[in-house]
């Protein structure tokens, strides 16, 4: 079940088609065990990545890859970093919902 309601998904395509100005890595870290909502961070930044090419997300295991988690700082999961031209430095770290996912809009574009 989509996580983004029909007129939203309307709403944030027309945003992204008309504010975003470069591609946007949306870069997940997660587990399949003992993670609550590690499964609907991903699924709501799949959600956001099919509204526009050049918004692209990247699934890694917390523990499969944990040297690239270190490398990239994140000590906890559900971890999203978003990586426009180079990495900003945006961190958020369990599920962004409410007034955090306006925030990670306006952070993507």
């Amino acid at each position: 079940m989509p996580l983004l309601k029909e007129r939203d998904k309307r709403l944030l395509k027309a945003r992204f088609s008309r504010d975003l100005a470069n591609r946007v890595r949306l870069i997940v870290f997660t587990q399949e065990f003992e993670c609550e909502y590690c499964r609907e961070v991903r699924e709501l930044m799949e959600e956001l990545a099919e509204l526009d090419e050049r918004i692209r997300v990247e699934v890694y295991d917390f523990r499969a890859n944990r040297k690239l988690a270190e490398r990239l700082r994140v000590d906890k999961i559900p971890a999203l970093l978003l990586f426009g031209e180079r990495e900003y430095g945006v961190r958020f770290f369990g599920i962004p919902s409410g007034y955090e996912f306006t925030t990670l809009i306006e952070d993507i574009i």
